[in-house]
């Protein structure tokens, strides 16, 4: 069972990759060229937030400092890809999740 787990793990986190860059193509309106430049960066920022949910070796504090630090980095670049326009919407998009997240939806 565990095994099974292991090799799943990868298959999961592609998915959600793959929902996650159709979401940002549909409700940002990204051209072929904005999708090719973003996919390498929603990768670094899942395995950037992977490695952090293995780490056993930071505190509560220490991960919510870091998890911070990564979606920063992820929202730089990519608003070196996107317009204007697609930034605010992005932003928005990002309020809403953490709202969410947080119970006050």
């Amino acid at each position: 069972m565990t095994l099974r787990l292991v090799f799943a793990a990868p298959l999961i986190a592609q998915q959600i990759e793959r929902i996650q860059m159709a979401e940002l193509t549909r409700e940002l309106h990204l051209t072929d060229q904005q999708q090719k430049q973003l996919a390498p960066v929603v990768e670094r920022r899942d395995r950037a937030l992977a490695g952090l949910e293995e780490n056993t070796s930071l505190s509560k504090i220490q991960k919510l400092r870091k998890l911070s630090e990564i979606q920063t980095s992820f929202r730089n670049n990519a608003a070196k890809i996107l317009t204007p326009e697609q930034i605010k919407k992005f932003d928005a998009m990002q309020a809403e999740r953490r709202t969410r997240l947080m119970g006050h939806s």
